[in-house]
């Protein structure tokens, strides 16, 4: 059986390509979330990398940012702790900045603020982050499984009317479409919705 780091590079490297495999990005949530994200990633650098960086370059990337920082820092403190010391053996000198400077400093405005965009309407269904309502399971409880499928263990019931937070999703699978929730009782994949159409998540 493919593993699930195989099925999230083989998303990586078809959305490279930008050839999608309809099958995979159906039926297997790692795939989908590698096609994804390298997808959005290649969208806001405007298609010049294939993919999200490498965590070995972003290590790199940190530890040159790091030693920039330090370099500027003792840049900084060397000839403030040399006046510094200059200033205890000698008479205390006043400098006085010229005019033209002093003109210059009182001229310099400060930079206009722009206001914050206007929030984005609220779309409809299910998403990441929004509530729902569990309903139309009657006294049997919406099921919640370790993994979007029908095959996983369950480990979690919600009952009827009980409150929900999807936290991901969603995921195809099993002629299912899963979200995971997060309620009182636990937390899990669940079902949207039963095969013959009815909801078994209300969005709120």
């Amino acid at each position: 059986m493919t593993s699930s780091d195989e099925m999230y590079e083989r998303g990586v490297e078809d959305a490279a390509h930008d050839e999608l495999n309809s099958f995979y990005y159906q039926h297997y949530y790692y795939y989908r979330r590698g096609y994804d994200e390298t997808r959005r990633y290649m969208r806001r650098t405007g298609g010049d990398q294939p993919g999200p960086p490498q965590p070995h370059r972003r290590r790199l990337l940190v530890g040159f940012i790091i030693l920039v920082l330090a370099g500027i820092g003792l840049a900084v403190l060397l000839p403030m702790q040399r006046d510094n010391n200059a200033d205890t053996e000698n008479t205390p000198r006043i400098e006085r900045i010229p005019a033209a400077a002093e003109s210059a400093v009182a001229n310099v405005q400060p930079p206009t603020q722009t206001p914050p965009p206007p929030p984005s309407p609220t779309p409809e269904g299910l998403y990441v982050g929004r509530s729902a309502r569990v309903a139309n399971v009657g006294a049997t409880p919406l099921l919640a499984r370790s993994e979007p499928g029908t095959q996983y263990p369950v480990q979690a019931r919600f009952p009827e009317h009980m409150q929900v937070t999807i936290v991901d999703g969603p995921v195809v699978a099993d002629n299912y479409t899963w979200w995971r929730v997060e309620g009182a009782t636990g937390n899990g994949w669940s079902a949207e919705r039963s095969q013959e159409g009815n909801l078994w998540l209300i969005p709120e």
